[in-house]
């Protein structure tokens, strides 16, 4: 099977797309999980945070009338 891609070509696997891509992440070595994958109330806060700090930017930038 033919790849364009070089690093799948030296590694000798086929090139993963999409959710075949994401999925592989987990079957690996789950001793050590991906710090950067937060739970759904983590998500919520970080999301809450982000946004309220883009508001408040936002907010700063527009003129007061």
């Amino acid at each position: 099977m033919k790849t364009n891609s070089k690093s799948a070509e030296s590694n000798g696997k086929r090139k993963l797309k999409g959710s075949a891509k994401a999925s592989n992440e987990y079957r690996g070595n789950n001793d050590f999980p991906d710090p950067t994958v937060l739970s759904p109330e983590e998500r919520t806060a970080q999301f809450g945070r982000l946004f309220l700090r883009a508001v408040e930017r936002r907010a700063a930038k527009q003129p007061v009338d």
